[in-house]
C-alpha cells in the first residue's frame, strides 16, 4: 500500500457510502487524520455506526489518529425483531 494511506471497508448497509468500491479499499489520509474525520469524509450519518474496529481492535473512541497501513472496518447497525 503506498505511503499515507489506509484500508478501509465498510460493511452491511453502509457500503452505499463507499461508492463505486466494493470490499477493502485504498483511502488516503492526512497527517493526523483521526477516525472521526474519515467518517464525515465519506458522509456516514455517525447514528447508522455500529462498531469500528481498527487493527482488529474494536474502538468506540472517534478521536482515534488514523496511521498508514491501518485497517479500518466499519459496521452498520443490525436491527431485527
Amino acid at each position: 500500500m503506498p505511503d499515507n494511506q489506509i484500508s478501509l471497508r465498510l460493511h452491511g448497509h453502509l457500503v452505499r457510502y463507499a461508492g463505486e468500491r466494493t470490499g477493502a479499499f485504498p483511502v488516503p489520509i492526512g497527517s493526523a487524520e483521526t477516525l472521526a474525520e474519515l467518517i464525515q469524509r465519506f458522509k456516514i450519518p455517525p447514528a447508522e455506526i455500529g462498531m469500528v474496529v481498527v487493527n482488529g481492535q474494536l474502538t468506540s473512541r472517534m478521536d482515534v489518529s488514523l496511521h498508514p497501513d491501518d485497517e479500518v472496518k466499519i459496521f452498520g447497525l443490525v436491527g431485527g425483531g
